[in-house]
């Protein structure tokens, strides 16, 4: 699994350098909780394709995909 550091910019601070998009599964049962990690990680990163899942046997199904 990809680390989670901020990505490198030019110092034009617009154009990437080194980024590779990559993918997070939130687990939790509580709607709340997934929602406000996705939206933290989603205004820090660029790029992050999300999965959700409310238990590990849903994680687990969506893993095996």
């Amino acid at each position: 699994m990809p680390s989670l550091k901020r990505p490198s910019w030019k110092a034009d601070g617009e154009t990437l350098i080194d980024h590779k998009p990559f993918k997070v599964l939130i687990v939790d049962d509580h709607l709340l909780v997934r929602n406000g990690l996705k939206q933290v990680l989603s205004e820090e990163y660029r790029d992050i394709v999300f999965g959700e899942a409310r238990t590990a046997d849903e994680a687990l199904a969506q893993l095996a995909k």
